[in-house]
């Protein structure tokens, strides 16, 4: 599903070149992206932290979509939010 809007962001838990290798060639791929260990440090929890802070970013106005994309070793997750 491709993002709605020109403001849309992808945010990940952490920088990770297997992500970016899954957005080569999405309509996401040329989205802003936000990681949030470097703010945060690492942590198991930093996937929720992606999700919160996506919504957040939203309810905020600060965007209008977000991909929210998480790997671990075997499995991942993407969770498309949007402004309602």
């Amino acid at each position: 599903m491709a993002p709605r809007s020109d403001r849309a962001e992808v945010v990940l838990s952490r920088l990770d070149e297997g992500a970016g290798a899954l957005l080569v060639g999405s309509a996401w791929d040329r989205c802003p992206r936000l990681a949030c260990a470097p703010f945060l440090g690492e942590s198991d929890g930093l996937g929720a932290v992606a999700i919160a802070a996506a919504v957040g970013r939203i309810a905020t106005g600060r965007t209008d979509d977000a991909l929210v994309l998480g790997l671990a070793e075997g499995r991942g997750y993407a969770i498309v939010f949007e402004r309602g």
